[in-house]
């Protein structure tokens, strides 16, 4: 007999519809109970799966939350590269980049509360998230950088390693700690993006301040 539209193959492609069905419930339980609260019974309900699966794939929650963080990780830096784009001006660049962070941050708040709570407890799930996330979107403000350094738009000795981590840290900051966890106005943290962009793009000017130290 041949098979329906209906049938289940069992074997590998049902097993990564089944993860794929847990990682999505997770991802959605976690974000509204937080990781304590939340349980393997109602994931795996949400899921439509037995509870027993969690154990058997993931090792556990802890195990869940790991493939969430791997999960979504991909896919928040490709949302993340994809929204910025190429521009001629380093200060348009650097600005977009500061903004899509805090875009991305008041976002994703809760999933974003939810894996820095867990971090702060439990060192291999911070370092994780500064491996898959922060280290990638770090990686394309290089990119970003060292290309504007390239096309004389920027200083030829500029830091670029060191110039992506402090964009990064200011964005982390600006979105996360100053809109989420302070509740700071948007367009008080706005300005301090804008201002910070300025300031950062006017130190690394060909033949200005960058260069101003070093004579």
């Amino acid at each position: 007999m041949g098979e329906t539209a209906g049938d289940v193959i069992p074997g590998r492609h049902d097993r990564e519809a089944r993860e794929h069905a847990l990682i999505d419930a997770a991802t959605a339980v976690f974000a509204e109970r937080g990781f304590d609260a939340a349980t393997t019974r109602e994931i795996a309900e949400r899921a439509g799966c037995s509870e027993g699966l969690i154990h058997r794939y993931f090792g556990g929650k802890r195990g869940l939350l790991r493939a969430v963080l791997r999960s979504r990780s991909a896919t928040v830096v490709e949302e993340f590269a994809a929204a910025i784009p190429e521009y001629d001006d380093p200060f348009d660049e650097v600005h977009a980049i500061l903004r899509e962070y805090l875009l991305t941050l008041t976002t994703h708040q809760q999933s974003v509360r939810v894996h820095l709570g867990c971090a702060l407890i439990d060192p291999e799930i911070g370092v994780e998230i500064g491996t898959l996330l922060e280290d990638r979107r770090a990686a394309l403000v290089r990119e970003r950088l060292a290309r504007h350094v390239a096309r004389g738009t920027l200083a030829p000795d500029t830091d670029v390693a060191g110039i992506a981590s402090a964009i990064s840290g200011i964005g982390f900051a600006a979105g996360f700690v100053g809109a989420v966890v302070f509740q700071r106005p948007r367009e008080e943290i706005e300005r301090t993006l804008e201002t910070f962009a300025r300031a950062i793009v006017r130190g690394l000017a060909p033949g200005g301040a960058s260069n101003e130290r070093r004579a």
